[in-house]
């Protein structure tokens, strides 16, 4: 066979392909890299309008300045209530009581189930 000069077609094809996905690759890359650069300047610009917040908070109220730690907030429930304590004989009374309630369920279940199956 002989040479005409001419690249063959197939290589040509080829070649034009991996150029085209190096292209391909090389935009996909460089999308990420803009949108990573996007995502820090949002972050930035976030912490700043925080730092503006928190310094208007602390103009609003100058003694959270001076706390180490954040208030505990109450809820609903435990507001002005003491927190309840059970001793050990009402912690086995109520563990009595429960072992009966459920010994009563599970029986009447089990009689329920002959009469229905």
């Amino acid at each position: 066979m002989q040479s005409t000069g001419q690249p063959n077609a197939t290589w040509t094809s080829h070649v034009t392909i991996l150029d085209k996905d190096r292209e391909a690759l090389f935009r996909m890359k460089r999308q990420e890299q803009l949108h990573k650069q996007w995502l820090a300047q949002g972050a930035a610009v976030r912490l700043q309008e925080l730092r503006i917040e928190m310094e208007e908070i602390f103009r609003t109220f100058p003694q959270l300045r001076s706390q180490k730690t954040a208030p505990r907030v109450l809820t609903a429930s435990s507001a002005g209530r003491p927190k309840r304590t059970i001793s050990a004989a009402g912690k086995r009374a109520m563990s009595r009581g429960m072992r009966e309630y459920w010994a009563k369920r599970k029986a009447r279940e089990a009689k329920d189930a002959r009469h229905t199956g």
